[in-house]
């Protein structure tokens, strides 16, 4: 299946990247993507959308299909989805 992920702040940044193309496997969850995207990416990335126990970060914003994704519940990506990945900024 293809999806398209757009990536902003840090993340565009880590990625040097605004978008891409990306192939993944039927059934796949969201949780599943951002560990196939920290392999890709690196450890850069993996510290901005995942805790040290492998866990979506509350502070990234999820959204897919326009709508904001509850990332507690681990949403089955579709084929033809659109996601967009944010950071949040933080600072004083």
């Amino acid at each position: 299946m293809t999806i398209r992920v757009e990536y902003f702040g840090q993340l565009a940044t880590v990625t040097d990247k605004r978008e891409e193309l990306r192939e993944i496997a039927e059934g796949a969850t969201l949780r599943e993507l951002l560990h196939d995207l920290a392999d890709t990416y690196g450890r850069p990335f993996a510290a901005i959308v995942t805790d040290t126990d492998g866990n979506i970060r509350p502070s990234l914003l999820a959204l897919m299909n326009g709508a904001v994704v509850d990332k507690t519940d681990n949403p089955v990506i579709g084929d033809g989805s659109s996601l967009k990945l944010l950071s949040a900024i933080a600072g004083g």
